[in-house]
């Protein structure tokens, strides 16, 4: 079946509700020319809809309309519709129009929400949420400042300009011909929907940058005289003439002022006694206290005194120029402005450093004092010492076991280092008074049982009344049972069937022979008796060799995996140790356990396959070095290693913060940051702290500056110097 579908040709006229938003804004009369114009429509699909192709070529679709935007004398005509003309129709006169084969670049669709989407998810969103999908037309033109224009949605294609401005259509006319080629400048065209805008002046970011010139600044921006003839304090002239006081930035031709050492050494040596003149007095207990200018960086180089010509430079080259000496000040000036903000911020960062600090200070207190103990009391005496740290020898490391472990592998038996031995040990003790040890001595049985001199005594033999375990199960089963009685009973169980079918073939011939009736009946009861009772023998022998398995000790994992299932087992506690009856589980299938029976059965078949595995064959004990373990012992219990150590596991510092003292307790030192810029508020003082001569930059140039590197470092020495004495 041939269906036919709306193109180009059948389109003659378009709803103006569909144009949600357009720019510029109709009838606008400051619109900024460097941007192009734009119309956005509702329906997603409205620039490709109509257009006649089965597909895109090469990822691209032309639009069956676009955006034209003309000047008014570019404007021929523009007749209304009639009753002929569907649509109104603007004449093009001598105006530039978009070229029709790159319309596909100016036609997009967006979606809401999304930074990438597949065309399934589209598809989906369009049919349930068709209000987060839009298009957009837009038309590829430079505007010119100060014009009016008006903007016409129009087709591209010929089959629809001759639709809207009401001519017939050429049945054999190719349907993708366009409706202009890129010479055409003059043709009549159907508009769809059209508005006016006038741009404003051309005083955007593009207009700004044009109306820039390159240009060389002149030496003198970037510095200015100050005038050092009269310093105040009784201080003397700093020079002769005025001195150049530069600013954060300058020009590459800009030259410092040179301050000859004839001018300055006469100036240089008063400030060194007016600013040491308060270090001077503090050293005299009974000298009156003075205030002074400050030494900038004081702290920070550890300083207390101008000393030009000695280490470090840069605080005697900020300190004794006054030129520096203004930079610097201009940081305090700063930090006195803002300091009630500063502070507020600092101690937001101090955050839990007080906290920090108060358990530091209370664990350096408590880390002298164990140290006094341990100095103290650990004794000197080897096998005293291994007695009282006993209970720490599994913590310590003896490379690579722990010193338990290695003392597990020597001859010295366990309980000779315990608090038992020791109290009978000790010559002071009760039975070493008893005993009338000398005062001092020293026990001397951890070292020769380490060299094998002592050994334990054997333990003593079980008392004939005491239950064990082996004399417990002696009565699993009878006397008599053993091997081979056992092995006699199978046998038996294996024999009474074959008996018990002889017994019935007799007693059939018997009674076909006319025999005594009597002589058939005990037959008869006898083979029944043979035959039912082997299978309970067989069990029985089964029952007597499990039974004789525990007794003796032999129990192995296939004598438990061969127990007929439980189906109704459940282990309990009651069964271990002989209290309420066990109960039982729920019926289940006969020939398989009851869950607990399972897990019973495996863990017991593990038990004695564990049991039953190859002994290991013991290392022999080998002796230990009793002065190294307690050398060992000594510099891992000292305290301060132990409580540091631990102190610090505790202490959680920022990547940022660095912080590695001496002392690993020492409280933290750590001063506050400021990330944010600090030439905003030197601006504030004054632009002329910037870029001093600022005035004689020519406007909209476009020049070199650079940072006056000294200026800077003066003035973050004041901002650090003023926010450490705040502190």
């Amino acid at each position: 079946m041939t269906l036919g579908i709306f193109g180009p040709g059948e389109i003659t006229g378009l709803d103006p509700r569909v144009v949600i938003r357009t720019w510029p804004a109709p009838n606008v009369h400051d619109a900024e020319p460097n941007f192009f114009p734009m119309v956005e429509f509702d329906q997603a699909d409205l620039p490709w809809r109509y257009t006649p192709a089965v597909a895109p070529a090469n990822d691209r679709l032309q639009p069956w309309l676009c955006l034209i935007v003309l000047k008014d004398e570019e404007i021929g005509n523009l007749v209304p519709p009639s009753g002929m003309r569907p649509l109104p129709v603007v004449a093009v006169s001598d105006a530039p129009l978009p070229i029709v084969d790159q319309a596909w670049a100016w036609a997009h669709g967006q979606v809401a929400g999304e930074e990438s989407i597949e065309p399934v998810e589209a598809t989906e969103l369009l049919a349930t949420e068709p209000h987060r999908l839009v298009s957009r037309l837009l038309c590829p033109r430079r505007l010119d400042p100060k014009t009016r224009y008006t903007v016409f949605l129009v087709p591209t294609f010929e089959a629809g300009r001759l639709a809207g401005i009401g001519l017939p259509a050429d049945e054999g006319a190719d349907p993708f011909a366009p409706a202009w080629t890129p010479d055409s400048r003059s043709i009549q065209l159907p508009v769809y929907y059209r508005w006016r805008f006038t741009t404003g002046l051309a005083s955007d970011f593009e207009e700004l940058v044009k109306r820039l010139e390159p240009g060389v600044l002149p030496s003198t921006v970037g510095i200015r005289d100050m005038d050092v003839s009269d310093p105040g304090a009784k201080l003397p002239p700093a020079a002769e003439g005025p001195l150049g006081l530069e600013g954060a930035l300058r020009a590459p031709t800009t030259k410092s002022t040179q301050w000859p050492d004839s001018e300055g050494a006469p100036f240089i040596d008063a400030l060194r006694g007016f600013l040491n003149h308060p270090t001077d007095l503090l050293q005299d207990a009974e000298g009156e206290r003075a205030v002074a200018p400050p030494l900038y960086g004081r702290w920070h180089a550890a300083q207390d005194r101008l000393a030009p010509g000695e280490e470090p430079v840069w605080f005697q080259e900020a300190n004794s120029d006054p030129r520096w000496r203004v930079a610097a000040g201009l940081g305090t000036q700063v930090v006195q402005a803002n300091q009630r903000q500063l502070m507020a911020s600092a101690w937001q960062q101090a955050g839990g450093l007080e906290d920090i600090n108060d358990t530091l200070r209370v664990s350096q207190f408590a880390r002298e004092m164990a140290l006094r103990i341990h100095e103290r009391h650990l004794p000197d005496d080897d096998e005293l010492l291994l007695q009282v740290t006993a209970s720490v020898h599994n913590r310590v490391s003896a490379s690579p076991v722990t010193i338990a472990a290695r003392l597990q592998e020597s001859p010295i038996a366990e309980g000779t280092l315990g608090a038992g031995w020791r109290q009978v040990a000790r010559p002071l003790g009760p039975i070493g008074r008893r005993q009338e040890r000398p005062r001092g001595e020293r026990s001397q049985v951890v070292a020769r049982m380490n060299r094998g001199e002592l050994s334990p005594a054997k333990p003593p033999p079980t008392p004939s009344d005491m239950a064990t375990p082996s004399r417990t199960g002696s009565d699993l089963a009878p006397r008599w049972a053993n091997v081979a009685s056992i092995a006699a009973l199978r046998t038996l169980s294996r024999w009474l069937v074959p008996l018990g079918v002889v017994a019935l073939a007799l007693a059939g011939i018997v009674l076909l022979g006319g025999g005594s009736i009597a002589f058939v009946a005990v037959a008869g009861v006898v083979a029944g008796a043979a035959i039912a009772g082997a299978a309970p023998l067989r069990r029985l022998a089964d029952r007597l060799e499990l039974r004789l398995a525990v007794r003796d000790g032999a129990l192995i994992q296939q004598a438990i995996e061969a127990v007929p299932p439980r189906p109704t087992f459940v282990a309990t506690e009651s069964d271990l140790i002989g209290g309420a009856p066990p109960r039982e589980a729920p019926p289940g299938n006969a020939d398989e356990d009851s869950p607990s029976a399972s897990a019973f059965r495996v863990a017991t078949a593990a038990l004695l396959a564990h049991a039953a595995s190859e002994t290991v064959q013991a290392a022999p004990l080998q002796p230990v070095a009793l002065r190294e373990l307690r050398n060992k012992l000594v510099a891992d219990l000292d305290p301060r290693r132990t409580i540091g150590a631990r102190v610090r596991q505790r202490l959680q510092l920022a990547d940022t913060v660095q912080w590695q003292p001496v002392d690993p307790l020492e409280p933290v030192l750590v001063g506050p940051e400021f990330p944010q810029p600090m030439y905003i508020p030197l601006a504030e003082l004054s632009q002329d702290w910037l870029l001093p001569g600022v005035e004689q930059v020519r406007a909209n140039t476009v020049t070199l500056v650079e940072t006056n590197q000294c200026f800077v470092e003066a003035y973050m020495l004041g901002l650090n110097h003023e926010m450490g004495r705040e502190l």
